[in-house]
Protein backbone atom coordinates (compact mmCIF):
# COMPACT_ATOMS: atom_id res chain seq x y z
CA UNK A 1 0.00 0.00 0.00
CA UNK A 2 1.14 3.29 -0.62
CA UNK A 3 0.09 6.49 1.25
CA UNK A 4 -1.90 9.35 -1.03
CA UNK A 5 -3.34 12.60 0.29
CA UNK A 6 -6.89 14.20 -0.88
CA UNK A 7 -6.07 18.12 -1.46
CA UNK A 8 -9.03 20.25 -2.05
CA UNK A 9 -7.54 23.74 -1.19
CA UNK A 10 -4.79 25.76 -2.26
CA UNK A 11 -1.44 24.81 -0.78
CA UNK A 12 2.09 26.38 -0.47
CA UNK A 13 5.31 24.85 -1.91
CA UNK A 14 6.45 24.58 1.56
CA UNK A 15 3.68 22.36 2.52
CA UNK A 16 4.42 20.39 -0.50
CA UNK A 17 8.10 20.15 1.03
CA UNK A 18 6.36 19.28 4.30
CA UNK A 19 4.01 16.25 2.67
CA UNK A 20 7.22 14.90 0.85
CA UNK A 21 8.87 14.74 4.26
CA UNK A 22 5.73 13.16 5.43
CA UNK A 23 6.69 10.34 2.53
CA UNK A 24 3.56 11.19 0.67
CA UNK A 25 4.11 9.59 -2.87
CA UNK A 26 0.87 10.75 -4.53
CA UNK A 27 -2.16 13.19 -4.19
CA UNK A 28 -5.54 13.49 -5.44
CA UNK A 29 -6.30 16.73 -6.42
CA UNK A 30 -9.70 18.10 -6.64
CA UNK A 31 -10.53 20.22 -9.68
CA UNK A 32 -13.54 22.45 -8.38
CA UNK A 33 -13.44 25.37 -11.12
CA UNK A 34 -16.28 24.65 -13.55
CA UNK A 35 -15.61 27.72 -15.68
CA UNK A 36 -12.41 27.63 -16.75
CA UNK A 37 -9.34 26.34 -15.82
CA UNK A 38 -8.59 26.01 -12.11
CA UNK A 39 -5.05 27.84 -11.25
CA UNK A 40 -4.99 26.04 -8.01
CA UNK A 41 -5.38 23.08 -9.51
CA UNK A 42 -2.60 23.87 -11.98
CA UNK A 43 0.18 25.40 -9.09
CA UNK A 44 -0.52 22.43 -6.73
CA UNK A 45 0.62 19.66 -9.61
CA UNK A 46 3.58 21.70 -10.23
CA UNK A 47 4.31 22.01 -6.42
CA UNK A 48 4.08 18.19 -6.06
CA UNK A 49 5.96 17.53 -9.39
CA UNK A 50 8.65 19.72 -7.87
CA UNK A 51 8.76 17.90 -4.32
CA UNK A 52 8.59 14.23 -5.96
CA UNK A 53 4.92 13.64 -5.71
CA UNK A 54 2.76 12.69 -8.28
CA UNK A 55 -1.03 14.30 -8.95
CA UNK A 56 -4.33 12.62 -9.90
CA UNK A 57 -7.16 14.69 -10.85
CA UNK A 58 -10.29 14.39 -9.26
CA UNK A 59 -13.05 15.92 -11.53
CA UNK A 60 -16.19 17.50 -9.30
CA UNK A 61 -19.49 17.04 -12.18
CA UNK A 62 -21.64 20.51 -11.68
CA UNK A 63 -24.84 19.10 -12.69
CA UNK A 64 -28.28 20.96 -12.57
CA UNK A 65 -31.64 20.30 -13.46
CA UNK A 66 -32.87 23.68 -14.68
CA UNK A 67 -30.53 24.75 -17.87
CA UNK A 68 -33.55 27.95 -18.17
CA UNK A 69 -32.51 29.58 -14.92
CA UNK A 70 -28.28 28.26 -14.97
CA UNK A 71 -27.68 27.43 -18.68
CA UNK A 72 -23.90 27.52 -18.33
CA UNK A 73 -24.71 24.52 -16.24
CA UNK A 74 -26.43 22.39 -18.58
CA UNK A 75 -24.64 18.63 -19.30
CA UNK A 76 -23.86 19.93 -22.63
CA UNK A 77 -21.73 22.44 -21.12
CA UNK A 78 -20.43 20.59 -18.44
CA UNK A 79 -19.56 17.76 -21.27
CA UNK A 80 -17.33 20.19 -23.03
CA UNK A 81 -15.49 21.27 -19.95
CA UNK A 82 -14.62 17.61 -19.24
CA UNK A 83 -13.29 17.33 -22.42
CA UNK A 84 -11.03 20.83 -21.76
CA UNK A 85 -9.95 19.80 -18.77
CA UNK A 86 -8.91 16.33 -20.02
CA UNK A 87 -6.92 18.28 -22.95
CA UNK A 88 -4.91 19.94 -20.64
CA UNK A 89 -4.10 17.26 -18.10
CA UNK A 90 -3.47 15.48 -21.80
CA UNK A 91 -0.61 17.94 -22.09
CA UNK A 92 0.33 17.10 -18.62
CA UNK A 93 -0.13 13.67 -18.44
CA UNK A 94 3.41 13.00 -16.57
CA UNK A 95 1.77 13.79 -13.15
CA UNK A 96 0.19 11.34 -12.67
CA UNK A 97 -1.89 8.20 -13.39
CA UNK A 98 -5.42 8.66 -12.75
CA UNK A 99 -8.88 10.64 -13.36
CA UNK A 100 -11.33 10.23 -11.28
CA UNK A 101 -15.10 11.48 -11.80
CA UNK A 102 -16.04 12.26 -8.27
CA UNK A 103 -19.64 10.78 -7.72
CA UNK A 104 -21.47 11.97 -4.78
CA UNK A 105 -24.32 13.45 -3.31
CA UNK A 106 -24.45 17.20 -2.70
CA UNK A 107 -26.06 20.32 -1.23
CA UNK A 108 -24.79 22.74 -3.59
CA UNK A 109 -27.58 25.02 -4.76
CA UNK A 110 -26.26 25.28 -8.40
CA UNK A 111 -24.87 22.25 -9.00
CA UNK A 112 -27.05 18.79 -7.08
CA UNK A 113 -27.79 15.95 -9.39
CA UNK A 114 -31.39 15.15 -10.05
CA UNK A 115 -33.91 13.27 -8.29
CA UNK A 116 -34.43 10.57 -10.74
CA UNK A 117 -32.29 7.80 -10.46
CA UNK A 118 -31.98 7.01 -14.29
CA UNK A 119 -31.37 10.64 -15.54
CA UNK A 120 -28.70 10.84 -12.68
CA UNK A 121 -27.19 7.16 -14.72
CA UNK A 122 -27.65 9.02 -17.62
CA UNK A 123 -25.95 11.75 -16.90
CA UNK A 124 -22.70 9.73 -15.48
CA UNK A 125 -22.78 7.62 -18.52
CA UNK A 126 -22.37 10.01 -20.63
CA UNK A 127 -19.16 11.85 -18.84
CA UNK A 128 -17.54 9.09 -18.31
CA UNK A 129 -17.62 8.09 -21.62
CA UNK A 130 -16.80 11.36 -22.85
CA UNK A 131 -13.63 11.42 -20.43
CA UNK A 132 -12.78 7.58 -21.82
CA UNK A 133 -13.06 8.84 -25.69
CA UNK A 134 -11.29 11.60 -24.75
CA UNK A 135 -7.75 9.85 -25.28
CA UNK A 136 -6.23 11.52 -22.43
CA UNK A 137 -3.91 9.07 -21.69
CA UNK A 138 -5.03 8.21 -18.33
CA UNK A 139 -6.71 5.69 -16.51
CA UNK A 140 -10.40 6.60 -15.72
CA UNK A 141 -12.10 5.92 -12.42
CA UNK A 142 -14.53 6.58 -10.57
CA UNK A 143 -14.17 7.75 -6.94
CA UNK A 144 -17.88 7.74 -4.38
CA UNK A 145 -19.05 5.42 -2.05
CA UNK A 146 -21.70 2.90 -1.26
CA UNK A 147 -23.76 5.75 0.42
CA UNK A 148 -23.74 8.35 -2.31
CA UNK A 149 -24.27 5.49 -5.26
CA UNK A 150 -27.50 4.70 -3.12
CA UNK A 151 -28.53 8.25 -2.43
CA UNK A 152 -28.02 8.79 -6.69
CA UNK A 153 -29.28 5.87 -8.37
CA UNK A 154 -31.42 4.11 -5.83
CA UNK A 155 -29.23 1.10 -4.83
CA UNK A 156 -25.71 -0.12 -4.62
CA UNK A 157 -25.81 -2.47 -7.53
CA UNK A 158 -27.72 0.07 -9.78
CA UNK A 159 -25.82 1.94 -12.72
CA UNK A 160 -23.56 -0.85 -13.06
CA UNK A 161 -22.30 -0.12 -17.07
CA UNK A 162 -19.95 2.49 -16.34
CA UNK A 163 -17.40 -0.29 -15.27
CA UNK A 164 -16.09 -1.18 -18.50
CA UNK A 165 -15.59 2.13 -19.06
CA UNK A 166 -14.10 3.84 -15.75
CA UNK A 167 -12.25 0.44 -15.30
CA UNK A 168 -10.96 1.69 -11.59
CA UNK A 169 -12.93 2.63 -8.40
CA UNK A 170 -11.69 4.75 -5.36
CA UNK A 171 -14.25 4.45 -2.39
CA UNK A 172 -14.56 6.18 0.92
CA UNK A 173 -14.77 4.28 4.20
CA UNK A 174 -13.43 6.24 6.77
CA UNK A 175 -12.97 3.21 9.22
CA UNK A 176 -9.07 4.25 9.90
CA UNK A 177 -7.99 1.43 8.08
CA UNK A 178 -5.39 1.30 5.70
CA UNK A 179 -6.98 -1.47 3.90
CA UNK A 180 -9.74 -2.98 1.73
CA UNK A 181 -11.00 -5.88 3.76
CA UNK A 182 -14.35 -3.70 3.83
CA UNK A 183 -14.90 -3.61 0.08
CA UNK A 184 -17.28 -6.64 0.42
CA UNK A 185 -19.65 -4.78 2.88
CA UNK A 186 -18.72 -1.09 1.21
CA UNK A 187 -19.25 -2.46 -2.78
CA UNK A 188 -21.43 -0.52 -5.22
CA UNK A 189 -21.19 -0.06 -9.59
CA UNK A 190 -20.75 -3.52 -10.38
CA UNK A 191 -16.84 -3.28 -9.36
CA UNK A 192 -15.33 -6.66 -7.99
CA UNK A 193 -12.22 -4.84 -6.64
CA UNK A 194 -11.07 -1.39 -5.58
CA UNK A 195 -8.10 0.65 -6.57
CA UNK A 196 -8.01 3.09 -3.92
CA UNK A 197 -9.95 3.62 -0.78
CA UNK A 198 -9.93 6.95 1.08
CA UNK A 199 -9.94 5.95 5.07
CA UNK A 200 -9.04 8.56 7.39
CA UNK A 201 -9.24 12.47 7.57
CA UNK A 202 -6.30 13.91 9.61
CA UNK A 203 -4.06 16.74 10.23
CA UNK A 204 -0.61 17.08 8.55
CA UNK A 205 1.77 19.35 7.59
CA UNK A 206 -0.93 21.97 9.31
CA UNK A 207 -3.62 21.19 6.79
CA UNK A 208 -6.63 18.64 7.18
CA UNK A 209 -6.32 16.29 4.44
CA UNK A 210 -7.72 12.96 3.42
CA UNK A 211 -5.42 9.99 3.84
CA UNK A 212 -5.88 6.92 0.85
CA UNK A 213 -4.04 4.35 0.05
CA UNK A 214 -3.72 1.70 -3.02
Amino acid sequence: MTKLEDVDQFESIDKYICYSNQQFSFQNIVYKQIWGYDISHKFGRQYAARTGMKSNSMYIPCINDNPTKFPFYTLENQTKNLINFAASYYDNRDYGDFFWIVVEANNIKDCQWTNDYQKNCEILTDLVHTASKASIGLSVGIYSSQEDWIKLFGDSQQCTSNKSYATRVHYKSYNSQPNFDDWAEKSFGGWAKPHMKTYQNTYVCGSSIDLSVY
